[in-house]
């Protein structure tokens, strides 16, 4: 029996119920448990840094994104990208429109999708995101998000 499961059952904690809302099997090692609570950290960690970001692009204090009076968002790059001989060290992101969505929706896997969203709203080629850092995709993602959440309803919003 694991230090997990004998500390269980000195407790009223029922381990057999945590074991299966981590989405395990009852005979899971230990080790198969720490890794799983490892990886919901992880993922939370990700989710609360991109959070942040995006509410540091909201507040106007995120160090890569300017919200332009447009409404559009200049992203500088961490890593400029090179297209033939123009250095891009910003792209500028438009809010998505429907035309934008078709775009995506013509590519398979969920990658090219984003990456051909992305290339949509910023008239950029996909070839040219080709070499697009992650630091620098997550921050993209950060500013689609950010206009989800800055919906209008009409010209009086």
């Amino acid at each position: 029996m694991t230090p997990y499961r004998e500390a269980a059952e000195r407790t009223d904690v029922n381990i057999t119920k945590i074991i299966k809302g981590l989405g395990l099997s009852e005979d899971a090692s230990e080790e198969q448990i720490l890794e799983k609570i490892a990886d919901l950290k992880r993922a939370s960690d990700d989710e609360e840094e991109e959070l942040d970001a995006l509410q540091r692009i909201e507040r106007g204090e995120h160090e890569q994104v300017a919200v332009n009076d447009d409404q559009t968002l200049e992203v500088t790059l961490l890593f400029p990208l090179q297209s033939g001989t123009e250095k891009i060290h910003a792209l500028v992101l438009r809010r998505p429109k429907f035309k934008h969505l078709r775009e995506m929706d013509r590519h398979e896997g969920d990658i090219a999708k984003a990456q051909a969203l992305i290339a949509a709203v910023t008239n950029r080629s996909m070839k040219e995101l080709n070499e697009l850092d992650e630091e620098d995709l997550l921050t993209l993602n950060a500013g689609m998000r950010f206009f989800k959440r800055r919906r209008r309803t009409g010209a009086a919003a």
